[in-house]
């Protein structure tokens, strides 16, 4: 395993544990996509977001991998700060390492500006898919009361 892939798995395992404890041994440990598809989907995105971390901080290609991981953490109900913590994780972790071999083993030196930039993305992202889940919420109370009244008109007096 070269190194950034040991920091992606370090990501991934540090992500996991902000989980429950019987939800993050599966979450860092289970391979299979079809046995742990949140697992699949946090590893995915998680090395898109390395990568994009590193390069060029494309926001097209940001967007697309922070979409899954906090779509599903607002369904799942955390909150701004939870879903967003998993960004956070990383500052210590690529601290750990020391500069020299965070630069040499991404290319590039990722600094907190960079991680501050993710971070701040990752906020937006989270309103919008809060703004989102209301919206289909109140779609749904909508129509729930609209079969409701249908149903209460049919009733014979």
């Amino acid at each position: 395993m070269n190194a950034a892939e040991t920091i992606l798995e370090l990501w991934i395992a540090r992500t996991a544990e902000s989980y429950p404890r019987h939800a993050a041994a599966l979450l860092s440990q289970e391979k299979d996509p079809f046995r742990n598809p949140v697992g699949a989907l946090l590893r995915q995105s998680l090395s898109r977001l390395l990568r994009e971390l590193s390069g060029e901080m494309d926001a097209t290609a940001i967007d697309s991998a922070l979409d899954p991981i906090i779509r599903l953490q607002v369904v799942q109900g955390f909150s701004p700060d939870n879903a967003v913590r998993f960004i956070s994780l990383l500052k210590p972790l690529l601290r750990e390492l020391g500069p020299e071999q965070n630069s040499a083993v991404l290319g590039v030196r990722i600094d907190d500006a960079r991680i501050g930039q993710l971070a701040r993305m990752a906020v937006d992202k989270y309103a919008q898919c809060r703004e989102q889940l209301a919206r289909i919420r109140a779609n749904e109370v909508r129509r729930a009361n609209q079969v409701q009244q249908r149903i209460c008109a049919r009733r014979p007096a």
